[in-house]
């Protein structure tokens, strides 16, 4: 604020003593501009971070292999069929057919048989009791109603957890008839398992099973022959042939000719006769040399044959042995997917098939017996090109920004400095990743691909910026996939199928290491290549887990079952896995070079905030001490001038 000294001077000591002021403060606004430099620096820093992470997002898109697995998929009928890939894909076209879909088992409690949802069960004529569903057991009290009973099937869980498995709601009929419905959650023939337990009634007293074991009444339908079958295909001579017809569970007409060779068995005559029945029925000869043909799919059926011929003799009788029977208190029945995979017969308890096609799931949505669905993958090389491409240009905007951020002031040219120039830490940072990113990645000597260089990642010159020479990428994808993605993915195996690869960590060391089992519980282990290390014993074995926890394998586990033997074991990180450590190593929050080095600014900041509330004090007690010498000043010049004025009055001056 002004400061204002009147006195006899006349000076104007207020605009002296705030130019005195002024001078001072010079020195706290050199501390303030040091601070705003640092302000800058870690700004620039946190711009570094944001790269840093940028990167490591973009690196995360390759680290499996199932992020390569990357299709073109095509299919003719998407509302019969749909698939998903994952790991292990390959290319391939494929034939599906969908003969039956996977279904719910629901079964549902006697008609009329529960009037009222609010009584008891027992008064209604239920006993109460206990009894179990798929090993769950339940018991019910004297006074719980249907509502009560369907609580405690919905929300009852054994020792471990686990709950029923089947969904109990209960279904107003009418005022007075209410019925329990229980759906299995699971589709698939065996549907859930009930019982009656210690000599209670209340699952059978309901409808909902026939006897204590759990029956439920559900028959699956089976054909027999009159005639003894092995023995008529044993009597066909060579190149003679069977021709049968019938119909399939659902009525569908099928039929087919067997023509006998010098090789054919009666069991490849019986596998035929499976096929031709969409693998939806188990064809066998019984002791007696009988045919027996018996539905898979359980309950009401129309499997039949009504015409089998030998060789141009009389049919053979099949007759219906057991019929087919959903059961008095069934709703549906739990049924299996039938399917065929160019042309084999298949069959799953869901509407999901997965890796029949290795690393292909198929999902089906509807079956058609007439219709041929076609599925094709083709890998989608472009596709990939561009993950690795995005993965390069995060690299690349790193590049830049070093590159701009760390420039010097050019005077001639007139152009200003970076915000970091001179600052060695960025330009360290950013030829460490460098240095990642060129790294031989062979740990074998035999590498197809040993460098991305190899693939198509070239260096620009002029600007040290990578590019992706796509057509050469896609061309060593095309030649060898696996060695292509090695060089990208962290990978683990052994030539010993019961070792396989559990964890790692950033002390273990890409090699191929001597696997050798010393006793029951531990293994040894000795580094083999690229460089040879001195063997280490496993810590004791947890379970089938072996841990290591020193020399080039510290930290990295494997599954080895007592008695798995001896292994050769090839571990490799990949690029993506260094360039992880060294992202975590740059950014750890409490550790990381970069964190570390914006703490250390802020420190520094903290310490200058201390040094400018010095000078700032000290420019307050100057600004004090100023008032005071100046008033001081002011107050002498005027006693000066009174004594004047007396004296020269006293001498008569003023007469």
């Amino acid at each position: 604020m002004g400061i204002s000294i009147n006195g006899p001077s006349g000076i104007d000591t207020g605009y002296i003593i705030e130019s005195l002021i002024e001078l001072e403060y010079e020195k706290v606004n050199a501390v303030k501009i040091k601070q705003s430099a640092y302000d800058v620096k870690i700004e620039a820093y946190s711009k570094l971070l944001t790269m840093m992470n940028d990167i490591g997002k973009s690196a995360r898109q390759l680290e499996n292999e199932d992020d390569f697995n990357i299709f073109t998929k095509n299919v003719s009928n998407e509302d019969l069929v749909t698939f998903e890939t994952s790991s292990g894909s390959v290319e391939g076209s494929y034939d599906i057919q969908v003969f039956q879909t996977a279904k719910r088992e629901k079964l549902v409690s006697s008609d009329n048989l529960i009037t009222s949802n609010s009584d008891s069960l027992s008064s209604l004529g239920i006993s109460p009791g206990k009894f179990s569903i798929n090993g769950v057991e339940i018991e019910t009290d004297a006074n719980d109603t249907i509502l009560d009973l369907r609580s405690k099937i919905n929300s009852t869980t054994d020792a471990n957890g686990k709950k029923t498995g089947v969904t109990a709601t209960v279904l107003k009929m009418a005022s007075d008839n209410f019925r329990l419905i229980l759906t299995n959650s699971e589709t698939g023939v065996s549907g859930a398992d009930y019982e009656d337990l210690d000599g209670g009634t209340v699952l059978q007293d309901l409808g909902i099973i026939t006897n204590a074991a759990g029956d439920k009444g559900v028959t699956a339908q089976k054909l027999i022959s009159a005639d003894n079958i092995e023995a008529a295909f044993s009597a066909l001579a060579i190149d003679e042939q069977i021709v049968y017809i019938g119909k399939d569970h659902d009525g569908n007409e099928v039929s087919n000719t067997f023509t006998k060779t010098a090789t054919s068995t009666v069991d490849d005559f019986l596998k035929q006769i499976s096929d031709t029945y969409h693998g939806m029925a188990d064809v066998t000869i019984d002791g007696s040399g009988y045919l027996s043909i018996t539905d898979k799919s359980l309950g009401r059926s129309s499997l039949e044959m009504t015409s089998l011929v030998f060789g141009g003799a009389p049919s053979y009788v099949m007759s219906i042995d057991t019929i087919g029977d959903s059961g008095q208190n069934v709703l549906n029945i739990g049924k299996d997917a039938f399917f065929s995979i160019d042309g084999l017969k298949l069959s799953s308890a869901e509407n999901k098939a997965k890796d029949f096609i290795q690393g292909v799931t198929l999902e089906f949505q509807k079956a058609s017996i007439n219709e041929t669905v076609s599925i094709e993958m083709e890998r989608d090389y472009d596709a990939i090109a561009d993950k690795v491409n995005d993965f390069i240009n995060s690299f690349n905007a790193l590049t830049r920004y070093v590159r701009t951020s760390t420039k010097f002031r050019n005077v001639e040219e007139n152009e200003s400095g970076g915000t970091l120039a001179g600052d060695m830490t960025t330009n360290s940072i950013l030829n460490q990743v460098r240095a990642i990113f060129q790294k031989d990645l062979d740990i074998t000597g035999e590498a197809k691909y040993s460098s991305l260089t190899m693939v198509g990642v070239k260096t620009n010159t002029l600007n040290s910026e990578f590019e992706l020479d796509r057509t050469v990428f896609k061309e060593a994808l095309e030649e060898s996939f696996d060695d292509v993605i090695k060089l990208f993915v962290k990978q683990g195996y052994s030539d010993n199928s019961n070792i396989t690869f559990g964890t790692y960590s950033d002390k273990t060391t890409d090699g191929i290491y001597s696997l050798v089992e010393v006793d029951n519980d531990h293994y040894q282990i000795e580094k083999t290549l690229p460089n040879t290390s001195d063997p280490v014993l496993s810590e004791a074995r947890n379970g089938d887990i072996i841990n290591f926890s020193s020399g080039a394998a510290e930290g990295l586990s494997i599954t080895a079952p007592q008695g798995s033997g001896n292994a050769t074991f090839t571990f490799s990180k990949g690029l993506i896995g260094h360039l992880d450590e060294l992202i975590n190593e740059l950014t750890d929050g409490r550790e990381g070079t970069i964190p570390m080095r914006q703490e250390s600014w802020n420190e520094a900041k903290a310490r200058l905030d201390d040094r400018i509330l010095t000078l700032e004090s000290r420019v307050e007690s100057y600004r004090i001490r100023l008032v005071k010498q100046f008033a001081a000043m002011e107050q002498t010049l005027s006693k000066l001038n009174s004594q004047s004025s007396n004296m020269l009055s006293q001498l008569g001056y003023y007469q």
